[in-house]
């Protein structure tokens, strides 16, 4: 499975928006695997200054993420593959 960001336009975005995109994108991710087809929602991020809002999916290609956001609704202007770096671990603050 690889990650995907998918970055969409809000208009007019809030911190309301961001929620109805997060509850769009779960509901869509669980009922494509309830048929199947695997797409993970993981989070959202809004950018208000710039109306956008980015969300973090994994699924086995882009395709699939495009069809749970069509199935959710949600803007999705593009989709990237995205790596995710590990977090920090202790010893890699300074001292």
């Amino acid at each position: 499975m690889g990650t995907f960001l998918v970055e969409g336009y809000l208009a007019a975005g809030t911190t309301e928006r961001l929620l109805e995109f997060r509850n769009a994108a779960a509901r869509a991710s669980q009922e494509m695997a309830g048929a199947g087809v695997c797409v993970v929602y993981l989070s959202s991020v809004f950018l208000p200054d710039d109306q956008t809002c980015l969300g973090l999916f994994q699924a086995a290609d882009r395709q699939h993420v495009s069809d749970a956001c069509q199935r959710a609704g949600i803007p999705c202007d593009r989709i990237t593959e995205a790596v995710l770096g590990p977090p920090p671990r202790a010893s890699d603050a300074a001292p």
